[in-house]
């Protein structure tokens, strides 16, 4: 792998921890604005690597484009209907599930809850 492309991975995995849930589009802007030579396809190339190795995580929201994450803990995320506001929501529950599985000697792949609504800001 040349250096140019380390360099590519590195911003975008920067902008991806900086953003918290941006889809590959808004990644793409927020690079672009900050004058990092990476292309789209290239964004999209870097996520979907990640996300084969472990290190991204890809959330299909309902009725919106896919997200990206870098958190990899189990957790949920909530989408506010209105403004398209992504948030993590800590859900032990979920982490309970996730331990009791691994207890059975069961290797969690993946999960995905999305929760769609009001953010606060946007009730008021």
């Amino acid at each position: 792998m040349n250096q140019r492309n380390t360099k590519q991975k590195q911003a975008v995995m920067e902008a991806l921890i900086t953003l918290g849930h941006p889809t590959a589009a808004e990644l793409h802007a927020y690079l672009k604005e900050r004058e990092v030579s990476v292309g789209f396809s290239s964004v999209y190339r870097i996520l979907g690597e990640g996300t084969q190795n472990g290190t991204v995580r890809r959330i299909t929201m309902p009725d919106a484009d896919d997200i990206f994450d870098a958190t990899l803990r189990p957790h949920s995320h909530a989408r506010c209907r209105l403004c398209q506001m992504v948030f993590d929501v800590p859900t032990p529950a979920l982490q309970a599930a996730f331990a009791a599985a691994k207890e059975q000697g069961f290797s969690v792949e993946n999960v995905e809850l999305s929760l769609v609504g009001l953010c606060k800001s946007c009730q008021n």
